[in-house]
């Protein structure tokens, strides 16, 4: 136990030593009746309860990142590329003519879609890279967002809980995630960074 006491508190920064407990006990008014190693359970438990309390009670809509800065498909890659310069991003949700989010497109898929090519070759590519603020073909520009894009999306409901976003980034392996509602209109976007910062604020 004493291990994982131990290791917990590491992984958050701190260390508490058995000195520290018995200084934290005498400092509490009246007669507390534990052992350093009593105090270091109750920790342990306690810990653990903030840690769900926190993964469960925050919901997406207490973090994300508003208002949405999207794209709509039938706009070309040009313009894309426009927005995540202009705003200093890496991707966006896509969005059809009602819209309502349909797709997700970002530098990733822009580069893949580079690497099959015929036009590009990898030296070719590299060069113009080098020479070039931003390197894209006349093939690439011209295309609209909608042939390069990710669907279906992957969005999550503004009442969806930290645990769930925690959970979709782990099995999708995707960066953010378009928060909707009910209707599937956009209506903010959370980042990896963003989650990390909660844990980073209460832990």
């Amino acid at each position: 136990m004493k291990e994982k006491y131990q290791r917990l508190t590491s992984d958050q920064g701190m260390s508490f030593s058995d000195e520290d407990i018995l200084s934290a006990m005498r400092a509490i008014p009246g007669y507390v009746d534990l052992t350093p190693g009593d105090f270091k359970l109750i920790f342990e438990h306690a810990f653990d309860l903030a840690r769900k309390k926190i993964l469960h009670d925050t919901k997406v809509a207490d973090f994300m990142t508003t208002p949405v800065i999207s794209i709509n498909q039938d706009q070309h890659v040009s313009e894309l590329v426009d927005i995540l310069t202009e705003h200093n991003i890496s991707g966006v949700p896509v969005v059809d003519d009602a819209g309502l989010v349909v797709g997700a497109i970002s530098e990733k898929n822009i580069f893949r879609s580079l690497a099959q090519s015929a036009e590009v070759r990898p030296m070719r590519m590299l060069a113009a890279c080098l020479t070039t603020p931003f390197f894209l073909t006349d093939r690439e520009r011209a295309q609209q967002v909608k042939n390069l894009m990710t669907s279906p999306a992957i969005t999550i409901a503004q009442d969806a809980s930290l645990a769930d976003v925690v959970e979709i980034f782990h099995a999708k392996d995707i960066n953010r995630l378009p928060v909707v509602d009910e209707h599937g209109y956009p209506v903010g976007i959370i980042s990896r960074q963003d989650s990390v910062r909660i844990f980073r604020r209460f832990l």
